[in-house]
């Protein structure tokens, strides 16, 4: 076989290889955006790091609607609130998500424990975990969590989607994402960055 018939089988291996290392639970690309359906406990995605890299990730998922906005959701008059949909229940303006079935509402707190429970982003290194991250402090009607991670050393991370406390590592204690109606899909960007040195000069782009 002559070197123009290889070409094109070389060119189809190097795409199937992309696809295999883009659809799995690996972050091939250090800038990349995934859209997936929230799965059991959490998802999960590992990716290589260098030291001194800064991880910028984030969801879009409590923006979008699947199925309208159904009476007594978000704070709304009725009380209460329905099996697995994000309410605004206190005065503190923290968000909760049910899981009772709508018995009663839901319970207020912070991360450090008791009911409440977030949209989260969480990375581990091989010896824990390293950040995390929930529903943003402002703006106060953004759900949605954005993290950025500086990975203190090169190894291999593991970033999770899951609904729960956010800074706990016990997915136990996670909301089982199959029992949520509607289900949660959700968009997840990621974006892996060098950190430059201080009075490093910046090269500005020229139109």
């Amino acid at each position: 076989m002559t070197q123009k018939h290889f070409l094109p089988a070389i060119v189809f291996v190097v795409f199937m290889l992309g696809i295999l290392l883009t659809t799995g639970n690996v972050l091939a690309d250090s800038n990349m955006s995934i859209s997936r359906v929230l799965d059991g406990s959490h998802d999960y995605f590992t990716f290589k790091g260098d030291a001194d890299q800064i991880l910028f990730a984030e969801i879009k998922a409590e923006i979008y609607q699947s199925e309208g906005r159904m009476g007594g959701d978000h704070g709304d008059s009725g009380g209460g609130c329905s099996d697995g949909v994000t309410v605004e229940s206190c005065d503190t303006g923290t968000t909760d998500r049910c899981s009772d079935g709508g018995s009663g509402g839901c319970s207020c707190d912070d991360d450090s424990g008791g009911g409440h429970q977030d949209l989260c982003l969480q990375v581990l290194s091989s010896e824990g975990k390293i950040c995390w991250a929930g529903r943003p402090v402002r703006p106060g009607w953004q759900r949605d969590p954005r993290l950025a991670c500086h990975l203190p050393y090169d190894d291999t991370y593991t970033l999770r989607v899951f609904i729960g406390q956010c800074g706990s590592i016990d997915t136990a204690t996670y909301t089982d994402a199959d029992s949520l109606d509607p289900s949660l899909f959700y968009q997840l960007y990621v974006e892996l960055k060098d950190a430059i040195e201080n009075g490093e000069q910046i090269l500005a782009p020229k139109n």
